[in-house]
């Protein structure tokens, strides 16, 4: 822990930004999708920051939401696959692109 950017020398040059907007939510158009995105990043940030209902051994119940759950799959990790397949693919010229600016 110690190897860490806090623990250096160049930290007392650091300084600390945190983002404040949801871009994403500025380019959607319908009001029920920014409705469910934003529910969406709220649970994540909950579960990042660990707002969680914490039990006496510190663990929590984490509770998915319905629309997001994978259900009644007869090749789960195939479905997963092709999900990460299709999300890649859709990075991939983005990354293409960000190599060329530098």
């Amino acid at each position: 822990m110690k190897a860490t950017l806090n623990y250096t020398e160049l930290w007392k040059h650091c300084k600390v930004l945190k983002l404040t907007e949801n871009m994403r939510l500025n380019s959607e158009k319908s009001m029920q999708t920014v409705t469910k995105i934003k529910e969406f990043f709220n649970w994540i940030l909950h579960i990042g920051d660990g707002d969680m209902n914490l039990n006496k051994l510190g663990q929590a119940t984490i509770e998915i939401l319905e629309d997001i759950l994978i259900l009644h799959i007869q090749q789960p990790f195939c479905n997963w696959l092709n999900l990460f397949i299709q999300a890649t693919c859709k990075i991939l010229p983005l990354m293409n692109f960000l190599t060329m600016v530098q």
